[in-house]
């Protein structure tokens, strides 16, 4: 959340966004991994509420920073990929292939190896 401090700087998680403006330049995006945190917590939440069993799989598509991608990663969830540069940035990305979900045929056409390394198939619980 971008909060202001007493001096009237904007910051978001502690951060002065005018410092970092002034380092990387604008346009700039800065996510804050606390609020990452808390949204896929929220997601969960909800989702547990009404299903038993379900994985949280966010698209690359909607935020390709890989960044963010290992964050998401990290706290657990998959990720559906469409095509060889999503599969591959996901990769990158630390998503294991098992962790992905795709529609199969437009990727196998394209990335012949896909299938190799476990893409979609999950483990029986």
């Amino acid at each position: 959340m971008i909060v202001a401090d007493d001096n009237g700087c904007a910051r978001i998680g502690g951060i002065e966004l005018e410092a970092v403006a002034r380092e990387f330049g604008t346009p700039v995006f800065v996510f804050s991994g606390d609020a990452i945190r808390q949204r896929v917590e929220d997601f969960r939440s909800a989702f547990e509420a009404e299903w038993r069993h379900f994985e949280l799989m966010p698209s690359l598509k909607a935020c390709p920073i890989l960044g963010v991608r290992a964050l998401l990663t990290e706290l657990g969830c998959g990720c559906d990929v469409f095509g060889p540069g999503e599969f591959e940035g996901a990769l990158r990305a630390g998503v294991p292939p098992v962790g992905m979900s795709t529609h199969m045929e437009k990727l196998s056409a394209k990335q012949p190896n896909s299938h190799k390394c476990g893409l979609g198939k999950k483990q029986k619980v």
